[in-house]
């Protein structure tokens, strides 16, 4: 199961795009883990990005994971050539950067190693005339995330998620 919603002002949880919620389907699994986290969409720091620091939920460490999604035009995602990811935890940045993937398909690519974490895309999801792309993370360290970034071309900016996102995973 993976969905991913964002916050808006007045507290009402939106999907991508402003699309309507898709119909609850039976949790895969019985132990969901959720996180919340603030987004700076976009953001000069640590490089052009989309940024996501930790809020609230299970910490994600100790080879823990989650997954972090946002939205793009077709064209921007197929533009697309490599997506540099940074994880933070404690003070140790982790970086690492996916090529040869086609970032606006439906097939997974990686993992690439950084020192302490692992980073791979997941794919991407058609929404007509953007695609919701999502990218996973596992901290290898003690100490839990406290921020994921993900690069892009200077100029562009994901249509979502704005100020908030919410990530619901199925641990394997």
């Amino acid at each position: 199961m993976r969905r991913a919603y964002f916050t808006s002002a007045c507290g009402e949880q939106e999907p991508p795009g402003g699309e309507s919620p898709p119909e609850d389907e039976p949790p895969a699994c019985t132990n969901v883990r959720r996180n919340q986290y603030n987004v700076e969409n976009t953001t000069n720091n640590p490089f052009h990005s989309i940024k996501y620091e930790f809020e609230s939920g299970d910490e994600i460490k100790n080879g823990t994971w989650d997954e972090f999604s946002f939205t793009l035009s077709k064209e921007e995602a197929a533009a697309l050539t490599e997506v540099t990811i940074e994880a933070k935890a404690g003070r140790a940045r982790d970086r690492a950067t996916l090529s040869g993937c086609d970032f606006a398909g439906t097939a997974t690519c990686g993992p690439v190693s950084g020192r302490r974490s692992d980073f791979s895309f997941q794919g991407a999801t058609d929404n007509g005339s953007s695609v919701t792309l999502t990218f996973r993370v596992t901290n290898n360290r003690r100490q839990g995330l406290s921020h994921v970034a993900i690069s892009l071309p200077e100029g562009v900016k994901p249509i979502w998620p704005e100020d908030s996102y919410q990530s619901e995973v199925c641990p394997d």
